[in-house]
């Protein structure tokens, strides 16, 4: 039944890559007694969702010489996150440091209508995250890596927000790297594109985060304004307004593209956050830069468009 159902699962479930039978684990320690469906999973779900891994799948199994639909517990195991499968890298010329993330979407300059630029965060593209005062390395450089190890060469660091303005000043946690060579992004930055920009108040909804390690469900909760949040280096910077989305993202993730059911760009994932539900458990939020900010006047030294 496993081997029969395997490539349906595969299809139909975010992130699995195998299905087969075997004894169920709990805290470490595998049952004995209790035989499972296991499956084996790029990165587990913290909740149930439509479209996730069933606690347990129903079949028909033949006990006796007669047909009995019984049901039978799954269980998960997470492959581990190590590197994404495919991702943006962003180095220095020299020294062995080096920033993994995503990127949101191509786009074009205004006043450069010869180039092409990749939207992505400061913290991944400037290797912000990696200096002392989130201070960007100008001479980054961006390369893509797929599956295989193999990397393809992207672009330099082109123009980046300002992630540290002091004072009582907004930050704002985006860069962009301009593309030489653009077929080292296919068909990655193909997968899902944006067809739009929206650039309007956010509406509660069903959205998707289109991640390197494939598309991971979101559900769009509000957008909340004078955000402070805390980087990995211990500095904390003020944002003048976030959506927050529940989602599973992961280390990695940041630079994704938050885009509705109409395929229009929302806005760009750069943080994430866990939060305790009321009544127990824990919520994963996404954190995102709104699009109407992203892509609003001043951002960068021209407007920036999406490219068609």
């Amino acid at each position: 039944m496993a081997q029969r159902r395997a490539a349906e699962w595969r299809g139909s479930i975010p992130n699995v890559i195998s299905v087969g039978a075997g004894l169920k684990t709990v805290a470490g320690e595998r049952e004995e007694s209790t035989v499972c469906l296991r499956f084996l999973v790029r990165r587990k779900w913290t909740r149930r969702r439509s479209g996730g891994v069933p606690s347990s799948v129903s079949a028909y199994v033949t006990v006796g010489g007669r047909k009995r639909r019984c049901s039978i517990p799954t269980d998960v195991e997470e492959l581990g996150w190590g590197e994404p499968e495919d991702a943006i890298i962003a180095r220095p010329p020299r020294g062995r440091k080096q920033s993994i993330g995503s990127a949101c979407c191509e786009v074009e300059l205004a006043g450069d209508p010869e180039s092409i630029y990749l939207l992505g965060c400061h913290h991944v593209f400037a290797l912000s995250s990696k200096n002392p005062g989130l201070q960007p390395d100008e001479d980054a450089y961006l390369v893509r890596t797929d599956d295989t190890g193999q990397e393809f060469d992207v672009g330099p660091l082109a123009e980046y927000t300002n992630l540290s303005p002091g004072g009582n000043r907004f930050a704002m946690d985006a860069a962009l790297a301009l593309i030489e060579d653009e077929d080292s992004l296919v068909p990655w930055i193909s997968d899902l594109y944006p067809s739009s920009i929206y650039m309007g108040n956010l509406i509660p909804k069903e959205c998707e985060i289109a991640t390197p390690t494939g598309v991971i469900p979101a559900e769009c909760l509000s957008e909340q304004f004078g955000v402070a949040l805390e980087y990995r280096n211990g500095q904390t910077r003020r944002f003048a307004s976030v959506y927050e989305s529940e989602a599973d993202t992961y280390p990695g993730d940041s630079g994704s593209a938050l885009i509705d059911e109409d395929g229009r760009l929302l806005g760009m994932h750069f943080y994430g956050l866990v939060r305790e539900r009321p009544g127990g458990g824990q919520i994963y939020v996404s954190v995102a830069i709104p699009a109407y900010r992203l892509f609003g006047r001043g951002v960068f030294s021209g407007d920036i468009s999406l490219v068609d």
